[in-house]
């Protein structure tokens, strides 16, 4: 149950839905009724929501599942799942949560300038770079849409940045970088 639970609410994986779900759960040896199967997933859904909604790593689930009082197995069962899963969790929790448009790809080549209206400029190398940039809705998309999103729709948000470098504006980048980079270390 647990696992499956996690898969379709959390991982948002697109082969499987609630109905498929508790129709192989039915089918096992020992299942429940339906209704009471409906609430055991509705129970193992809040619990897999709200850890993964707090960003909870294993150690810190245990702890939530001794501090809400659930039954040994239960909690066993439900952090085995867990620590399986627990890089795709946060991966697909920190895709959902990317609100603007996000890089997908770069790629650079280096030129050397042939033809110009200067002749300093001639003989320079610059640097030719392309940003292919992806919005979140491109990337994620809402438990309402998984079932529903097509190929067209993403497509249709990814934008292509292309533009040149020489050697000062090179470096103008990399002091830029170099100083986001030391606020987020220091973050």
């Amino acid at each position: 149950v647990a696992e499956g639970v996690l898969r379709l609410y959390i991982l948002q994986d697109k082969r499987l839905d609630r109905a498929t779900l508790i129709g192989k759960l039915l089918q096992l040896d020992d299942a429940p009724s339906q209704p009471e199967l409906e609430g055991i997933i509705d129970t193992c859904k809040d619990v897999f929501v709200s850890a993964a909604r707090g960003g909870l790593t294993a150690a810190d689930f245990e702890t939530s599942l001794q501090g809400e009082q659930v039954e040994e197995a239960l909690a066993s069962a439900y952090l085995a799942v867990w620590r399986r899963q627990e890089s795709k969790i946060h991966e697909e929790m920190s895709r959902r949560s990317f609100w603007g448009t996000r890089l997908k790809r770069l790629s650079w080549r280096v030129d050397i300038t042939t033809k110009s209206r200067h002749i300093d400029d001639l003989n320079e190398p610059c640097a030719l770079v392309e940003f292919e940039l992806s919005s979140s809705s491109s990337l994620s998309s809402s438990p309402s849409t998984a079932h529903t999103s097509s190929a067209d729709e993403t497509s249709s948000k990814e934008r292509v940045l292309r533009f040149e470098m020489d050697r000062h504006t090179l470096a103008e980048m990399q002091a830029q970088c170099s100083r986001i980079s030391a606020l987020i270390e220091s973050a």
